[in-house]
């Protein structure tokens, strides 16, 4: 079983609900965003309670010495992680439920401004530096559009990354800048893993301000990163759960084996279960913060402490 977050008896298991016309419009919306601007963002994809329960999961498990990626050990994060499946899917355009799989590099990130202006590193802090998840031949495949020497991606990525803030974003608290794609014409088309991306900087686009539990999304290839928290900003500094979806014919992470929906659970299943058994949910987030220690730091210490040997019930 897993753990429930934000008190009291676990929600009564129902059948998975279809999407309203207004949800089914509003990704219709996303997909052609991102298929035109390489981003999306706008509507709500978490309730606001729902977005409290997993914010306060996560300050709780920082201030207990845990990193914040332990939220996903909880039955409300993988809930949360199947209605952005179901999102990210529609905009894929994967009909198969097996079609979409989720990337094992999934993150939650909460950030210490103090930290941040000492220059130190820990888990959950931001991606500072402007970066494509992946690139251009992950996204698209070798053969499109021609190649690098006509870089005009397809209509839709095979790679999405999707990210959610779990607290209000404003423009100082840690908000994430994207470079649209008339601003990267190219895509990152043939450009070497280890070249800092090109693009025009007076194009870029702040995502703030937006309300917990917004949905973002862009293609794996999209420039973006993560501001820090201003030492002095009015709102709390942010926090937020990322992950990549992606086809399954899509280059990945061949570290690890993708997520599928089955195994996830995030159908919700009529047994009420929601996400892995809590063994699998450990070894996925001591995976997930292997992903990160070139941004993080060695994580070896955490992760041994999150073994299911050393567990209890």
């Amino acid at each position: 079983m897993g753990l429930p977050v934000g008190g009291g008896a676990a929600r009564a298991p129902a059948p998975a609900a279809r999407a309203s016309t207004a949800a089914a419009a509003a990704t219709a919306k996303d997909a052609a965003a991102v298929r035109e601007d390489g981003y999306a963002w706008g509507d709500r994809a978490c309730d606001a309670d729902d977005a409290r329960k997993l914010s306060d999961a996560v300050s709780k498990l920082v201030a207990a010495g845990w990193p914040p990626a332990c939220v996903f050990l909880s039955d409300l994060a993988w809930e949360v992680t199947g209605k952005l499946w179901d999102r990210a899917a529609a905009i894929l355009g994967g009909d198969d439920e097996d079609e979409i799989v989720l990337e094992p590099s999934l993150a939650a990130f909460k950030l210490d401004a103090a930290a941040g202006k000492a220059g130190r590193r820990y888990v959950g802090n931001n991606f500072g530096q402007p970066h494509r998840d992946y690139t251009f031949e992950d996204v698209y495949g070798d053969g499109a559009a021609g190649g690098p020497a006509a870089p005009i991606a397809p209509p839709l990525p095979n790679v999405l990354s999707v990210w959610m803030p779990i607290v209000d974003v404003t423009l100082d608290n840690g908000c994430v800048y994207v470079v649209p794609k008339r601003a990267d014409p190219g895509g990152g088309a043939g450009e070497s893993d280890a070249a800092a991306p090109k693009f025009d900087r007076a194009a870029v686009v702040p995502l703030a301000p937006a309300p917990a539990g917004t949905f973002f999304a862009w293609a794996g290839n999209t420039v973006h990163w993560g501001s820090g928290c201003a030492e002095k900003a009015a709102a709390a500094p942010r926090e937020s759960l990322a992950f990549v979806f992606r086809r399954k014919s899509a280059r990945c992470d061949r570290r690890a084996e993708p997520l599928t929906r089955a195994a996830c659970a995030c159908a919700r299943l009529d047994d009420g279960r929601r996400g892995p058994p809590l063994p699998a949910r450990l070894k996925i987030v001591q995976h997930a913060m292997t992903c990160f220690e070139h941004w993080y730091g060695d994580t070896a210490a955490t992760r041994a402490k999150l073994t299911p040997s050393q567990t209890t019930n």
